[in-house]
């Protein structure tokens, strides 16, 4: 897959916008509002700084000094009243990626069964137990469709498949159009309508989808009766989707859609998929275990529906020794890579193509059962390279949406604005597109500046659950001053009041709602008049709110509410 397809989601709407207007704008911002360091008091007697956008939470924590009973009470009004957790649920249990106009481009039209994942969860920690089921269905009929189906039974057929050059396009779909569950499509003024390219190779996200149905069972949300026999088809054919293809071997594109590799948070969800349904084999008298044992006796049902030729590996794979093996396999590779991180390139040389990634964040979803504090650790050191002031980059020197990133615009001769460009440069709207394709991070760094990756608020909250597990199994005060931490900077995210009606101002030049949580907080240099250097913005990214950060913080306060010490 060609890299330009990763940025394929930028709408035409902010390339349209003139640099001038939008460098209006930002003076008009600079000199009324930008993001408050406040310094937060921790259970360990720790300080640490926290970057609040909202003056109205920046007066929480600073009155409160930190988290308290008082502090989240407060803060939970503030969501309340701004709606932080308004997730839409369409009838057919999909719900977009962002809470976005449809003018500005696929986020409002697609869904992404990664975030779709996450969004369930997020459901269930809100106590909305029955959009959580609607979700958790809508997947499963979004991953049985005929052509979904076919696309999962072709690489089962043939594994050979995965490794043509159009292998993402052929791979199940976990991008479909919101609505009708189809292909996404561009948005093209004339002219005949054209799917939109993506590569679907992405293990974590088909993992989830069966990670969701096996936590919807756990939830009592579903139960065997609820399931079509195309769902039934789905759930026995992916296992053997990822034992066909040696998963641990696999390169997928991962959860940031991009350049392909043997990724660590994908071979870590596949494994957990199989350590989770694994446990049907095993004897036991709870009320899940009955469930899996059911969907266990329902295979064979299941078996009457797949084509003939799928049946004997159907057999070969549902056992209780090629689980056992298959998460050996898993173990084997997981326990290589982790200490050089989410994708390197073999395990001896000491560059690799992915060390730090905000990926590895995703193995403490469902954590695995063989891992251990110091497994735990060494996902947070790698993660912990990556803390910057207003979020957690993807990786270093990420360009996706950095900088002037939708104001690229090939063919136009429009001068960028000076007062964004590094002293004595200048460039084109087009030259800002040779940048950017083929990706050019460090000329990129020329002309706009050092550590200017957009800053993500996927990982804080995701952090925050994290180490309150860790303060659970292992009681170590650090894991619980580290959780506030990480809630507290997630709080910081929230979309600042703006100095007018219009709301903030966000990185394409148009406007955003107050109080709900950004995709990522893009950090950009600007001469301000009568200032003698550029000065450092936070501007939120334009797919804002993103419901996939919404559920992710919804999880990490239920985390803080779970906690025994905890009192409302």
């Amino acid at each position: 897959m060609s890299l330009s397809l990763a940025f394929s989601s930028f709408d035409t709407e902010a390339r349209s916008r003139s640099c001038e207007s939008f460098f209006s704008d930002i003076l008009s911002i600079a000199r009324q509002h930008q993001p408050e360091s406040i310094g937060v008091k921790l259970s360990d007697k720790s300080m640490r700084e926290v970057l609040v956008n909202n003056t109205e939470v920046g007066a929480i924590l600073r009155e409160a000094g930190g988290l308290s009973a008082q502090s989240y009470r407060l803060i939970k009004a503030f969501q309340e009243r701004w709606g932080t957790f308004n997730i839409k649920v369409q009838d057919n249990g999909m719900v977009v990626a962002a809470a976005i106009d449809r003018s500005r481009g696929g986020y409002a039209r697609a869904i992404w069964i990664r975030d779709l994942a996450r969004i369930f969860e997020g459901l269930v920690a809100l106590g909305r137990r029955e959009e959580a089921r609607r979700v958790a269905l809508g997947m499963l009929e979004a991953m049985s469709s005929p052509e979904q189906l076919t696309r999962l039974y072709d690489h089962i057929r043939d594994p050979g498949l995965h490794f043509k050059s159009d292998a993402g396009t052929r791979s199940p779909y976990i991008r479909l159009d919101a609505d009708d569950l189809g292909p996404v499509f561009l948005d093209l003024p004339d002219g005949p309508r054209v799917e939109e390219l993506w590569n679907h190779k992405q293990n974590d996200a088909l993992a989830l989808s069966m990670l969701v149905t096996y936590r919807a069972f756990e939830e009592s949300l579903l139960n065997i009766q609820d399931l079509k026999p195309a769902h039934w088809e789905y759930l026995v054919g992916l296992p053997i989707f990822f034992k066909r293809l040696c998963f641990w071997w696999m390169h997928d594109s991962g959860a940031w859609e991009e350049w392909e590799a043997r990724r660590t948070s994908s071979i870590g969800l596949v494994t957990k998929v199989f350590e989770l349904y694994g446990q049907a084999f095993e004897n036991s008298d709870s009320k899940l275990q009955a469930e899996l044992r059911e969907f266990l006796d329902n295979l064979k049902i299941a078996e009457t529906k797949l084509p003939d030729d799928l049946r004997d590996l159907a057999n070969e794979t549902w056992s209780q020794e090629a689980f056992r093996k298959l998460i050996d396999h898993g173990y084997e590779i997981l326990f290589k890579q982790l200490p050089q991180g989410e994708a390197p390139v073999n395990y001896t040389e000491k560059d690799g193509q992915r060390f730090e990634d905000a990926a590895l964040a995703h193995l403490f979803w469902y954590p695995l059962n063989r891992f251990e504090e110091r497994d735990f650790l060494q996902i947070f050191s790698h993660l912990h390279k990556l803390v910057r002031p207003a979020g957690i980059p993807r990786y270093q020197h990420d360009i996706y949406m950095a900088g002037l990133y939708y104001f690229q615009l090939q063919a136009s001769e429009e001068e960028v604005v000076r007062e964004f460009v590094e002293p004595g440069l200048s460039l084109t709207r087009h030259q800002l597109w040779e940048l950017y394709n083929p990706r050019q991070p460090h000329r990129l760094a020329e002309f706009f500046g050092e550590n200017l990756e957009p800053q993500w608020a996927i990982a804080d909250p995701v952090m925050a659950k994290a180490y309150f597990m860790m303060w659970k199994r292992f009681s170590k005060l650090e894991y619980r001053a580290l959780a506030e931490w990480y809630l507290l900077r997630s709080w910081g995210m929230l979309t600042a009041q703006a100095p007018d009606t219009r709301g903030p101002l966000a990185v394409d030049g148009e406007r955003l709602p107050t109080g709900v949580m950004p995709e990522a907080m893009i950090p950009i240099l600007v001469k301000i008049p009568n200032s003698e250097e550029r000065q450092r913005l936070y501007l939120p990214s334009k797919n804002t709110p993103l419901n996939w950060v919404s559920s992710e913080l919804a999880i990490a306060q239920e985390a803080l509410e779970s906690l025994d010490d905890y009192h409302d």
